[in-house]
């Protein structure tokens, strides 16, 4: 009786260990780019207006072809995976992926995933993705980045006066082309 009653308790604490770990891959918040501009901070993620308190990580996906709304990661330490994305410039002339001077990002790749920048610009052309001094922006993962700007940084920033942030490529497969400015760095 005592073995049954041990083996019992055994595979009781088998499965309360297991418990966290579904969890948090359960914590994961998908959002669809297609539904308007996303905005990130610590505890909170804005998108088209709508404000809701999380502090997970994030996968953003894209339903339809390619749109121009785009992500801003103001403040945190956020994990967001990109899963099948195609952002183009827009009127704003924003970059099209930010991360904010404070702002930690780690970037998974999923899919293919395209940021295209087409209009030239000066020193305030778009980025693909905007990492000033201050932020960092760690890119990992097994899926693909393809960047193209006309002015912009690719990935970093674009003025002779601004100073890059932190940039870490840790996986999945970057493809930078920029007709008349910094790939990586600034």
């Amino acid at each position: 009786m005592k073995k049954k009653s041990f083996s019992w308790l055994l595979v009781l604490a088998l499965l309360v260990g297991c418990l966290p770990i579904a969890a948090s891959a359960a914590e994961e918040k998908i959002l669809d780019l297609s539904g308007g501009s996303i905005v990130i901070s610590q505890d909170k993620v804005v998108q088209n207006g709508t404000e809701t308190p999380y502090t997970g990580a994030y996968r953003v996906t894209q339903s339809g072809g390619q749109c121009t709304n785009t992500i801003v990661v103001e403040s945190g330490n956020i994990a967001l995976t990109l899963d099948g994305v195609d952002i183009a410039d827009n009127a704003a002339n924003a970059s099209l992926i930010e991360v904010k001077s404070g702002a930690k990002l780690t970037l998974t790749l999923a899919g293919e995933n395209k940021l295209t920048v087409t209009k030239p610009g000066n020193i305030n052309a778009a980025n693909g993705i905007y990492v000033p001094e201050g932020a960092e922006l760690t890119i990992k993962g097994s899926g693909s980045l393809t960047i193209n700007t006309y002015g912009g940084a690719c990935i970093g920033v674009t003025s002779n006066k601004d100073k890059s942030g932190t940039i870490r490529i840790e996986g999945g497969t970057i493809d930078v082309t920029n007709r008349d400015g910094a790939a990586i760095g600034g």
